[in-house]
């Protein structure tokens, strides 16, 4: 079973002949910017390529998907762009494609409350197949029905071709029942269109896998909790048929599935939002509950406890997840990697994150989490796939991209302070157990910090710190403080110290 982010690469001309009637003037190549870092089994090079959509086109959501050596990115508006690698990946070339959008934003607008957030009104995912001769795209986005008065999240369907952009129109596969009305609810939420889901995936030929959410219908926020309720298609992952429209629920008792995907074995793997605390990683299986809302790790915001919890009168045995986050990191797509590019992360889950700015790797074995790390990238990152280089790129939630490759700098002075003193030290506002933070060291007076406990050799030294100092210090550490328990680490190579010193003084102040 084939990833559900794998295009075929051999048809990118024909999609190219056809779409090239219908760009806007394409964008000066956008250069990148470029840090090291290090990580558990390489040093890792991360290039950011940024402001590739234009800012009216930005809203949260969003995906993006590979096409041979070019990718097709759509924004939570419903834009979509074409996105083009120079041949040493060093710029992207950015080009609007002429489509219309799925969404009917300006319907929304006009009839909701002004205190309706309509930032989450948006386009979530898309996927693409060759079909016929043309391509085919498929878009889950939010939809207002004018007559209702209520919204949905419907799948769309548009078919490439030769007709000019004014001819295009959307095709409704399927959306969600019931309608959802914009009430008030028990907590005085009115619309929670960040609680959608929507992600899609490639099951079966014409079998079309959907992730969604509850939207905060969960029995606390709103009365009735929707997604053990089958007479609503929320709180669910739905198996679609493209051709006939017709749609069965395939597991329940989701909350806000982000992620989803599925493997070379055919294991479908979701990850999915819980409260605060309690994001998830999921093995689906055709019929089986996943407990939401009576069972999470996650409480209530402001709380201790989750209302819900125990709250299973029908006493409906639900499945556990594989492994759970606490607290929360804003859990989004993931991939399972199976290039050989990263041969030391074959078979392992990459995560991304919104609220962590992160990606995380997690080991397999049998299908069980035996460990995960986090990889800080410093952005809120909604998408990921693999790209023809075989590095790993991710799209980000303000129209950038960035990739992710084995970085040939294994000399960096943050791949070097991962590597020799990450073990022990942080870079953040607090002091871990083992070691005080060096978060602003160069500058700082020497055994300052209130929230660690020095060594005596290091309460008997005076002064600052400075470059000189820290380069004595690298160099034979229990010389320059006798008693301290950095005594297995020399950095004995002068260029690694600067390195390391030059890193740790230019090192930008941590975000609270």
């Amino acid at each position: 079973m084939k990833n559900h982010r794998t295009i075929l690469p051999g048809i990118v001309i024909v999609l190219a002949v056809i779409i090239a009637c219908h760009f806007v003037q394409a964008a000066p190549p956008k250069r990148t910017n470029v840090r090291s870092i290090g990580s558990a089994y390489y040093p890792l090079q991360i290039h950011y390529f940024n402001n590739l959509t234009a800012a009216s086109d930005r809203k949260p959501g969003g995906a993006i998907e590979k096409i041979g050596d070019q990718y097709i990115a759509v924004t939570g508006t419903g834009a979509f762009y074409l996105l083009t690698l120079s041949d040493n990946s060093s710029s992207v070339t950015s080009r609007k494609i002429q489509l219309p959008s799925p969404l009917n934003t300006a319907a929304f607008d006009a009839a909701v409350n002004p205190v309706v957030n309509r930032e989450y009104f948006r386009v979530i995912d898309f996927v693409a197949r060759k079909s016929e001769g043309n391509w085919q795209l498929f878009v889950s986005h939010h939809y207002w029905k004018e007559k209702e008065k209520c919204v949905v999240l419907r799948i769309s369907a548009l078919t490439l071709g030769p007709a000019k952009s004014k001819d295009y129109h959307w095709e409704t596969i399927y959306e969600t029942t019931p309608c959802l009305t914009l009430d008030s609810g028990n907590r005085g939420k009115i619309f929670s269109g960040h609680e959608a889901g929507g992600r899609l995936a490639w099951l079966a030929e014409n079998k079309l896998l959907l992730t969604s959410g509850d939207q905060e219908h969960d029995g606390w926020n709103h009365p009735v909790a929707v997604s053990q309720d089958d007479t609503y298609m929320y709180g669910k992952t739905l198996l679609i048929d493209v051709k006939t429209h017709k749609a069965e629920i395939f597991t329940r008792g989701h909350r806000n599935p982000q992620g989803l995907t599925i493997d070379k074995e055919g294991n479908i793997w979701l990850t999915e939002h819980g409260p605060r605390g309690g994001d998830e990683l999921n093995l689906l299986y055709k019929g089986r509950n996943y407990g939401w809302p009576y069972e999470t790790f996650g409480t209530e915001y402001g709380s201790f406890v989750w209302p819900m919890t125990g709250k299973n009168d029908k006493k409906i045995k639900f499945e556990q997840p594989v492994f759970a986050w606490v607290p929360s990191i804003g859990i989004s797509n993931l991939i399972r990697l199976d290039d050989d590019k990263f041969s030391r992360w074959k078979d392992n889950l990459l995560i991304t994150s919104l609220t962590s700015f992160s990606l995380f790797r997690v080991e397999l074995v049998d299908k069980r989490v035996v460990y995960v790390e986090q990889i800080p990238i410093g952005r809120r990152i909604r998408d990921l796939i693999v790209g023809p280089d075989e590095n790993i790129w991710l799209w980000g939630e303000l129209g950038d991209l960035i990739s992710v490759s084995v970085s040939d700098a294994q000399d960096s002075g943050e791949v070097l302070f991962q590597t020799m003193c990450a073990g022990c030290h942080t870079t953040g506002y607090a002091s871990g157990g083992m070691a005080p933070t060096l978060r602003q060291v160069v500058g700082r007076q020497i055994a300052s910090r209130k929230d660690f406990n020095y060594s005596p050799g290091f309460k008997a030294l005076t002064g600052e710190w400075t470059n000189e100092r820290l380069d004595k210090f690298l160099s034979d550490p229990i010389s320059y403080a006798p008693g301290t328990l950095m005594n297995n680490i020399k950095v004995e190579d002068p260029k690694s110290r600067s390195a390391i010193i030059e890193y740790l003084r230019s090192m930008p102040i941590p975000k609270r």
